[in-house]
């Protein structure tokens, strides 16, 4: 009796075995892309100077079925910008290079959204002046 048990130990071992180097190796991957820009609104030739460094990012999850994927939650990097002006006291954020990277896990991606970039004040007399329009 003590040998047939002890063969299904072993044959219990070597399942989860299997099934956590198929988990690991087969049923994840992950990608990447890359990009730059040159500022989050039009620059033209305002002079500026540089106030801050950013460096952040933002993740969320969607689910994934093969083609098609959905969203848990709405990415927001407009927000993530958003922040980074507002916490640095800046105008414009300059030489924005982005990248977003995903890691697939068993029907789930994970996705991350990255900028760094330089936060910058215009000088006064670069401000735009506000055009006003007369309506009739």
């Amino acid at each position: 009796m003590p040998i047939e048990r002890k063969d299904k130990i072993h044959r219990r071992l070597i399942s989860i075995l299997a099934f956590i180097v198929f988990v690991s190796t087969g049923a994840n991957c992950n990608s990447a892309s890359a990009g730059l820009s040159m500022s989050n609104i039009p620059m033209g030739n305002k002079k500026y100077k540089t106030i801050a460094s950013v460096d952040d990012y933002i993740t969320w999850i969607s689910i994934d079925f093969g083609i098609v994927g959905f969203p848990l939650r709405k990415p927001k990097v407009h927000e993530l910008i958003q922040k980074h002006i507002g916490e640095n006291s800046a105008d414009a954020l300059v030489n924005i290079h982005y990248w977003n990277d995903r890691i697939y896990i068993l029907g789930f991606v994970i996705h991350r959204f990255g900028i760094q970039a330089e936060a910058v004040k215009f000088d006064k007399e670069e401000e735009p002046l506000e055009i006003k329009r007369n309506r009739r």
